[in-house]
C-alpha cells in the first residue's frame, strides 16, 4: 500500500487512484490506519501541487506519521506550508525529513511551528543540509510548539545552526543563549567608538 502512495503521487491520483472508475478508489479509504511510515526521497514530483494531494490523501484516522522528502529538489517554503495545513487533527506522533531541501528558509520553519496538529506529544524534525535555514526560524520553532509535546528531537548539521537538539529544553536553552549572545554584542556595539579610518589622500 505505501508503495502505491508514491506511485500515486508521481501520477498525480493521490486521492483517487481507478482514474478509470473516478470517485471509487482513494487512498484514504484503502488505508485506514493509525500509523503510516512513507518515504518519498529524491523525488522530483513533490511541489505544492502534489504535496496539496498527498496532505488532502492523508487518513484522518492517522495517530503516527513518518514522512521523508529528502533530497526532493521541489521542496520549499509553499510545500511545507500546504503539507502542515493538511495533517490530520487526530496526529500525536510526527516525524519529518527534509535534508537537503535546499528551498526550505526560515518562512517554511514558521509555516510549519504555526501549524502543528494541536495533541502533537513526539515531534522528530530533521533539517540538515537546508543551507537557508537560520536562527530565526529556530526561535519561531521553539516559541511555536505545541503545549501538549512531551518529546523533541531536531537535527539542523550544514545550517547556520549546526546542530541537534535531544529534548525540547535543549532546543529553548540554545535559543535562550542566542538572544542573550545577541543583546551582548548590540550592547556591546551601541558602546564602542566608531573607528575613524583615516582619510586617503
Amino acid at each position: 500500500a505505501k508503495a502505491a502512495w508514491a506511485n500515486a503521487l508521481a501520477l498525480g491520483i493521490v486521492e483517487d487512484c481507478d482514474i478509470g472508475n473516478p470517485g471509487t478508489v482513494s487512498l484514504p479509504e484503502i488505508n485506514e490506519r493509525r500509523q503510516l511510515s512513507l518515504s518519498l526521497a529524491q523525488m522530483d514530483e513533490v511541489d505544492s501541487a502534489s504535496m496539496d494531494s498527498l496532505a488532502r490523501g492523508l487518513p484522518q484516522s492517522l495517530e503516527e506519521l513518518q514522512l521523508s522528502f529528502e533530497g526532493c529538489a521541489n521542496v520549499g517554503d509553499e510545500t511545507v506550508r500546504v503539507l502542515m495545513q493538511g495533517l490530520p487533527d487526530n496526529l500525536r506522533v510526527l516525524s519529518l525529513d527534509f535534508l537537503g531541501c535546499r528551498g526550505i528558509t526560515d518562512t517554511g520553519i514558521e509555516h510549519l511551528a504555526l501549524s502543528f496538529p494541536p495533541q502533537t506529544q513526539k515531534l522528530t524534525l530533521h533539517f540538515d543540509n537546508c543551507t537557508s535555514v537560520t536562527s530565526i526560524g529556530l526561535r519561531a520553532l521553539a516559541e511555536k510548539l505545541p503545549n501538549s509535546l512531551q518529546y523533541f528531537h531536531g537535527t539542523f548539521g550544514g545550517t547556520e545552526i549546526n546542530d541537534t537538539f535531544h529534548s525540547l529544553s535543549d532546543l529553548r536553552h540554545a535559543v535562550s543563549a542566542d538572544q542573550s549572545l545577541s543583546a551582548r554584542l548590540r550592547k556591546w556595539m551601541a558602546s564602542t567608538p566608531q573607528i575613524l579610518q583615516p582619510a586617503r589622500r
